[in-house]
């Protein structure tokens, strides 16, 4: 194994992180065997089983089906290009397959595919150069580069003459020579270079072969921009200088004549690529990744770490892939891939102990105060441990501090557990030596009040104020060396136990404590203690404070073991955050704010980012990008009130796994340019494949991030999977959109989940729009959009509409044919009770008429035949009759819907009446309630026996009525013979003995009572005594 080098060197090359991804992140297979980024931003991975497509958030798998001839031929792919169509051409052994993009389907025969561009004959292998060209070595023709641009089409033809290409030749890899060129090796170790513009081979080389390479293997070779050729073959690499024209048998002989300081005396290597700065890449067998930097003679190795996942996740590196973007990709052989970002240097873990307080001296060096060491002062620029004081080599009390500050006079206070006030003085010669001064409690009114003091400040009078743990508040005056003290007892304090000190924007202390927070006024010594109010949003809280401040927002933070609560004095909201919020953990060890004004929080767990944002109803909003071991941070938990801000904006973070050191400003991407991908569609939680059907419809004829259109069911809940062109392992990058249509506000995803979620929109027209949310939580420029359409049901589709439309233009033609004819009925009616009324009038002047002439002028009184009706009268049950007639009755107006029944209560009543007679007079009746009625008739009959012993006859109508003043002459006979002819019913009831009047219906209408007497009961017939 390689040494690690000196520090010298590592400021040279940077302490590296890496980010892993293997099958437990969903990788399919943990043998990756190259990787790629396509022009849309995906990252794909070939491995030993399966090709792994990534967005930055979530895997998509495509495997070989042998009984689905649009997958892809083989699972071991160990070579993938994109051509200039977009189609990805996957070298799988000895063959290809291509990938559309758009089907998301592959084509097994690139045979078939190179033939559409001229080129023919059994294919051995196929190149895609930076200019998009596509290069195909065919068996005995030569070469073929087609430029599809120019659509042109360039053959070199196999053959012994100059410039053609030696047709013994099999080509088992190329790659980028020049602008204009490829570099191809051969199974025997012979390297040829051709040129596109002119068509021949214009330069072989057989220095390799010549000079140790192995016959019949496999050679891969590589051309970095300065035309240097890297040939690796079975673990060795061959290097060509072009600049020196000269040949190397190794890497490490190369790195020897460049005077790389500690290179191994053997190496095995599988894979050299350079990035953008030039540096040298080399992937090795069990010795990780050699990180080799020619032009400073530097050279930095990298290994994994058990116990630190920011590290390679394997030592067996068998590719690299520099990508577009230049991140570093490493492919190993049996723990999946690992991704170099240069901004992850910007989080690094020193491992110095069991961290509890950290500050700053005015020359850069880190006081550190551990749990079980002491003091440690730590020199950041060489990054390495100048001095440590303990108990036993200084008049240290304890090794555990737990609270530090820097003061104004350049000496250094430490906190410590059970070990008093320590006051560091360091010498004017070195100023990591220090005169250590320490405190201790006495018992004394003016002494300090206890010996675990939990945190340290200075106030502008550079009075030293203390948070002690029982003792309640302190104020150290340097002038007199004397502790003046607040407390529960004496000023009111709500508890001695004290855990935090931060200075508000008005110059008043404010203490954390087991009840919220205190505020002293450091002039006056006046106290108030402070609460945080509740609020309804708030669903949990605790009393008890790790630490509180405010911001430079004022907004007041509190920490504690439940979260985060942000109070704002001015609205008296309240605001909590914790662990559902995207905080690693809820439990608050340290709050900050950097030179940005962004707010961290420090958890047990991790380290998180809060970008707050102030709303239009005055409430505020947080991002919360969070950081853990995974990309870089220390594993150990971290310890409460450990954080610290440097001079040059560094943010400090101790914990048991040792110092974190952060920088913002490398971890801040506000102007990114990460564009959002439309990755893949689900419906009901199912994924959604382009071309196959789906509940009997296929709803992907192209991929999404193509076609940027679907159209769903009304009824249809679907999810829109987000990814980013960055293709950056663990992307905590949110995501906003707007659906036009539906809402048009911005919306963000939550970190944890970059989808969009709608369940059962409303039919309709739609466009979603997408957008990157930064790091600040403005909103990035890059936008996609889609369409989408929502089909209504069936019962609101278009023709259903119209079928609508249609019935209900058809009842409203019948309604206002029937309308029509009701409204002439009514007429008619009306008509007809007007002639009545004047018929009834005319007899009335009739009748007053003759009234006048017998009084002026008196007559002989003359006889007329007697008008005494002949009645035949016979017994007969009404009941059956009327309802016999009821059931036989005919209505006299064949426009109009009759309605008749009888009702009796009683089962049989019977009477002596002239049925012909009494079936006239109840045909009047109903004849007239059906002549009367506006519209349809509803006639009822009723039947009952009265108290008296007489049969009351009942029809009711719904008809127009009669009016009072009528109803006095209802019965009077009219002067002509037509008429609703009452006057002949009464006639008919006065002969039966009988009477009639006639009452409104209240439900309209007129009812008609008929009362006829009962039938005479016949006596038994008994003897009398005296006829004995």
């Amino acid at each position: 194994m390689l040494l690690l080098l000196p520090l010298c060197v590592q400021a040279v090359i940077p302490e590296m992180k890496f980010r892993r991804l293997d099958t437990q992140n969903g990788l399919s297979n943990s043998q990756v065997l190259c990787s790629f980024r396509d022009s849309k931003g995906f990252m794909w991975f070939g491995t030993a089983y399966g090709v792994n497509r990534y967005d930055g958030y979530r895997f998509k798998t495509f495997y070989s089906n042998r009984r689905d001839t649009t997958s892809m031929r083989d699972n071991y792919t160990e070579q993938v290009m994109e051509a200039y169509d977009g189609k990805l051409w996957m070298r799988q052994g000895m063959s290809y397959s291509v990938y559309d993009p758009a089907t998301e389907s592959f084509e097994r025969n690139a045979s078939k595919v190179l033939a559409a561009y001229g080129i023919k004959g059994v294919l051995e292998n196929v190149y895609i150069d930076s200019q998009k060209r596509l290069w195909a070595k065919v068996n005995e023709t030569g070469v073929y580069c087609y430029n599809p641009k120019a659509k042109k089409l360039t053959h070199f033809p196999a053959g012994y003459g100059k410039g053609q290409l030696n047709p013994t030749y099999g080509i088992c890899s190329m790659a980028d020579y020049g602008k204009n060129g490829i570099v191809m090796a051969t199974y025997q170790g012979e390297l040829v270079c051709l040129d596109a513009d002119k068509g021949v081979v214009v330069r072989e080389s057989h220095w390799i072969r010549d000079n140790g390479g192995q016959r019949n293997q496999e050679y891969r070779v590589y051309a970095d921009s300065q035309r240097n050729l890297w040939v690796t073959s079975t673990g060795n690499t061959f290097v060509y200088i072009e600049h020196e024209k000269r040949w190397y048998a190794s890497i490490l002989d190369l790195m020897r004549a460049k005077q790389i300081p500690n290179v191994p005396s053997q190496l095995h290597t599988w894979d050299v690529k350079t990035d953008r700065r030039g540096w040298v890449w080399v992937a090795t067998d069990h010795d990780g990744v050699l990180v080799v930097d020619f032009k400073n003679h530097a050279m930095r190795q990298f290994l994994n770490s058990r116990f630190d996942t920011s590290t390679l996740s394997d030592n067996t590196a068998r590719n690299i892939y520099v990508d577009s973007r230049g991140s570093v990709w490493i492919g190993t052989y049996k723990n999946g891939v690992n991704q170099y970002l240069e901004g992850i240097a910007s989080l690094k873990s020193l491992d110095l102990g069991d961290v509890n307080t950290v500050c700053e001296d005015r020359y850069g060096y880190y006081w550190i105060g551990t749990n079980d060491r002491g003091i440690i002062v730590y020199n950041p620029k060489t990054n390495e441990q100048v001095r440590q004081y303990t108990t036993q080599n200084s008049n240290l009390s304890s090794n555990i501090m737990v609270g530090s500050c820097y003061a104004s006079d350049g000496t250094i206070w430490f906190g410590s557990y059970n070990g008093g006030l320590v006051h560091c003085v360091p010498s004017k010669e070195q100023p990591y030596d220090a005169n250590v001064i320490n405190y201790r409690s006495n018992g004394t009114t003016d002494g300090l009040a206890a010996n675990s003091i939990w945190s340290i400040t200075e106030d502008r009078w550079h009075r030293i104020w203390l948070a002690t743990l029982g003792g309640g508040v302190q104020m150290l005056d340097l002038k007199n060396n004397k502790f003046h003290t607040w407390n529960s007892d004496k000023n009111g304090l709500p508890s001695n136990y004290m855990t935090s000190v931060w200075w508000n924007k008005k110059g008043w202390l404010m203490v954390g404590s087991t009840w919220y927070y205190s505020l002293i006024n450091p002039v006056t010594g006046q106290l108030l203690n402070r609460v945080i109010p509740d609020d309804p949003s708030v669903t949990a809280s605790t009393e008890s404070s790790v630490c509180v401040m405010e911001d430079s927002r004022g907004l007041i933070w509190q920490g504690s073991t439940s979260g985060v609560l942000v109070h704002d004095p001015h609205t008296r909201r309240v605001k909590s955050l914790d662990m559902t919020d995207g905080l690693l953990g809820s439990s608050v060890c340290s709050i900050l704010e950097d030179k940005n004004h962004a707010m961290w929080v420090v958890t047990d767990h991790g380290v998180s980012k809060l970008i707050p944002e102030r709303q239009e109803d005055g409430t505020w909003q947080f991002i919360v990008r969070s950081y853990s071991s995974s990309d870089g941070l220390q594993k150990g938990t971290y310890t409460q009130r450990s954080a610290y801000l440097t001079r040059d904006g560094l943010i400090l973070v101790g914990g048991q796994g040792g110092l974190d050191v952060i920088n913002p400003k490398g971890l801040s991407n506000v102007r990114s340019k990460e564009r959002p991908i439309f990755s893949g569609l689900q419906l009901f939680d199912e994924d959604v494949l382009v071309g196959k059907k789906v509940n009997g419809r296929v709803i992907l004829r192209k991929s999404l991030d193509i076609c940027r259109e679907i159209t769903l069911r009304y009824n249809d809940q679907f999810t829109i999977q987000l990814g980013s062109d960055a293709g950056n392992v663990d992307n905590h990058k949110r995501f906003v959109y707007r659906l036009e249509g539906f809402n048009e506000n911005w919306v963000k995803t939550s970190e944890l989940n970059p989808n969009i979620t709608y369940n059962s929109l409303r039919a309709g027209s739609y466009t979603l729009y997408v957008r990157m949310l930064n790091d600040d939580g403005t909103i990035g420029d890059e936008e996609v959009e889609m369409d989408i359409t929502i089909t209504p049901p069936l019962w609101r589709t278009r023709w259903a509409i119209l079928l609508y439309m249609i019935f209900i233009a058809c009842v409203a033609l019948v309604w206002r044919s029937r309308f029509i004819k009701r409204q002439n009925r009514r007429m008619d009616t009306e008509s007809m009770r007007r002639e009545l009324e004047k018929k009834q009038w005319m007899n009335q002047m009739r009748m007053q008429l003759k009234k006048e002439h017998a009084t002026v002028a008196p007559q002989p009184e003359k006889k007329e035949p007697s008008g005494v009706m002949n009645v035949n009268r016979h017994y007969c049950d009404l009941v059956s009759y009327l309802r016999q007639f009821a059931e036989n009755f005919v209505s006299p107006d064949a426009s109009k819907a009759v309605k008749i029944n009888f009702v009796s209560p009683e089962k049989e009543l019977e009477a002596e009446v002239d049925q012909p007679l009494l079936t006239e007079a109840m045909q009047i009746l109903c004849n007239n309630s059906v002549n009367f009625a506006h519209d349809d008739s509803l006639i009822s009959i009723g039947l009952v026996r009265q108290q008296d012993g007489r049969i009351q006859i009942q029809v009711a109508d719904n008809g127009i009525g009669i009016k009072d003043e009528f109803k006095e002459h209802a019965f009077d006979p009219m002067v002509n013979s037509d008429g609703i002819k009452l006057d002949r019913v009464k006639e008919i009831v006065d002969a039966h003995e009988g009477t009639i009047r006639i009452e409104d219906n209240p439900g309209g209408g007129t009812i008609i009572f008929i009362t006829l007497p009962p039938a005479e009961e016949i006596e038994e017939a008994v003897l009398l005594d005296d006829e004995l």
